[in-house]
Order: C-alpha cells, then structure tokens, then sequence
C-alpha cells in the first residue's frame, strides 16, 4: 500500500495508474462502475488515477490543489463506492435514526388519528409499534443490501490499469 497526501488528508491506496492520452471520460466511467474509491488528478505531466478500498475521499473536492512528486496537481474526479461490510455498517449506522424517527413520527401521528377516530390507547401504541417495526426492518434490509452489494465486488483497481499510458 502507498501514500498521497492531498493537502493535510492521507491516502493510503492501493493502485496508482497513469492514464493514457485522453482517457479521462473513459476513467470517469470506469471508475464510477469498479466498485473501488477513486481519484482523479491532473498534473503537467499528465493524470493519474489513484484507486483503493476507504479512501478518505469524502474530505476531498473536485478542484483541491496538492503537490504530487515535485509537480502542482489538482483532483479532478472523485468517486466513492460502498466497498465493504464497513462501508455498508457506516451506510447502515448513518440512516438508520432517521428511519426510525420516521417511523416514529409516522406511529404518533397513526396512533393519534385512531385515538380521534375513538380506539382505545393500547390500540394506538399498537399500531405506532408496529409501524416503527416495519420500518426500522425495511432499513435494515437495505443496510443488509448495501453490505451485500459491497462484499460480492471484485479486485476493482485492474479496470483503471487497463487505461494506462
């Protein structure tokens, strides 16, 4: 594994490709289908793709200027992908309370319509309960989806090598 720092971000990847002449469309297509983390800068003497598994690349913008041996660069594509059980846990963990306080507010205001409508409390909690149930299982199922998806990809890097100069 190698190390680039774009600014004050480490980037611990595990492939670094120069392009070939007028390749960038094509990498911006490869990489957005290879299932890896991908980064696309350009220097004077030509691009470059780095390529890796949790790359940092959420702390980087398209435009962010760095040094890259000797030579002023600047990123020009980035792409992240869901490439692992960590990935899709993150994806899970960061959506999951707001599934749920949907599911929630969906179960009160449920619960309350069938309060008005003249059912007994114990009926309305029901009916919230289950609601939030279904609700956190249908985020769950995709969380579990998103970790599948990630876990069947293969070695990922090569699709970009094919572009080399």
């Amino acid at each position: 594994m190698s190390n680039l720092s774009i600014q004050q971000t480490q980037i611990n990847y595990q492939s670094l490709t120069q392009l070939g002449n007028n390749k960038e469309l094509l990498a911006h297509s490869v990489a957005k289908e290879n299932g890896a983390d991908d980064i696309l800068f350009k220097t004077d003497s030509g691009t470059f793709a780095v390529s890796g598994h949790h790359l940092p690349v959420d702390k980087l913008e398209v435009g962010t200027r760095f040094d890259f041996q000797g030579q002023a660069a600047e990123v020009i594509f980035v792409d992240n992908q869901n490439n692992s059980l960590s990935d899709g846990w993150k994806s899970v963990k960061k959506n999951t309370p707001y599934a749920l306080a949907g599911a929630v507010a969906v179960g009160v205001i449920g619960g309350g319509l069938t309060l008005l409508s003249g059912s007994s409390l114990p009926r309305a909690l029901t009916v919230a309960a289950q609601l939030t149930v279904a609700q956190t299982a249908i985020s769950g199922a995709v969380g579990v989806g998103v970790m599948a998806h990630a876990a069947l990809r293969g070695s990922e890097q090569e699709s970009l090598k094919a572009l080399a100069k």
